[in-house]
């Protein structure tokens, strides 16, 4: 199900909210062309457009984190003081969590072991950040186990012990369209469009068979931290780059030239221009 086109619009998306570059508003390809170009032959390879996925992907990604973080210090300055009762800069299970016992706080308690990354006991500052907001965690499946484990219940609608694909889509469509709003603006989530009607709850489908490890119809609670991490893991930044070069190399030499590029598809063109961008060159 994962066609060229929507594997383009969904990674596109990631670097053109972070650009100045509206979609479809006409690019000088070959200043695009040049800043990618790494070795300056005057074509594009694949490793060439991999590596600006790449940089433009995690530059976007750590941007949205501080962003996030910088909005939040005031409280968590104001929350990391407030649980640091000795004041000796670290804050301990028992500050973090001085209302009952882990078994009474099951929600604080995975945050717990979501922010203490490295497992000693104590939280700095930035490890109480992730404490008070999970969100800021930079670890893929550490978030995935956090946010799955506080997602089960939801999801099983039903409270059978297991999620169908039923119960899967409707909860998960309204969460991706949710968390997505601020940073897709490509077909993939374009649900007015007739030529792009049920891509999300395709995607869905793909998504909860990839979690479905033991094909059983259902995700187990052990199961949805995959769900999870799939939903976050990093695009296939070789598969995009072999796609784009693949939609403009008209001459079949497995890079795109200059000529090429000002041929290309508008949403390729569009693809390499919102990247280009978030790598810094443009």
């Amino acid at each position: 199900m994962r066609t060229t086109q929507l594997a383009l619009a969904a990674l596109m998306a990631v670097g053109a909210s972070a650009s100045n570059i509206g979609l479809h508003s006409g690019h000088d390809m070959a200043k695009i062309h040049a800043a990618i170009d790494g070795d300056s032959d005057g074509k594009l390879s694949k490793a060439e457009i991999e590596k600006v996925l790449t940089v433009a992907y995690n530059k976007e990604r750590s941007a949205r984190a501080a962003k996030t973080a910088a909005e939040k210090q005031d409280e968590i300055d104001s929350a990391f003081d407030k649980m640091d009762a000795n004041g000796d800069g670290k804050v301990t299970k028992a500050e973090a969590m001085p209302a009952g016992s882990e078994a009474d706080n099951i929600q604080m308690s995975r945050r717990w072991v979501l922010a203490d990354g490295d497992n000693n006991g104590t939280l700095s500052k930035a490890e109480a950040a992730v404490f008070l907001f999970p969100e800021l965690s930079l670890s893929i499946d550490a978030r995935a186990k956090y946010f799955a484990g506080e997602s089960f219940p939801t999801l099983d609608a039903n409270g059978d012990g297991k999620i169908d694909l039923d119960e899967f889509q409707a909860h998960m469509q309204g969460e991706v369209k949710k968390h997505a709003a601020d940073n897709l603006e490509s077909v993939f989530m374009d649900d007015t469009d007739p030529k792009h009607a049920n891509i999300l709850q395709e995607y869905l489908k793909v998504w909860f068979h990839k979690a479905d490890a033991d094909k059983s119809k259902s995700i187990s609670h052990s199961e949805l931290p995959a769900a999870f991490a799939f939903f976050e893991e990093e695009p296939d930044f070789a598969g995009e780059a072999e796609s784009a070069i693949r939609l403009a190399d008209t001459n079949k030499d497995n890079n795109i030239d200059t000529d090429e590029i000002k041929a290309a598809p508008t949403h390729v063109k569009d693809f390499l221009a919102a990247h280009g961008a978030a790598h810094g060159e443009l």
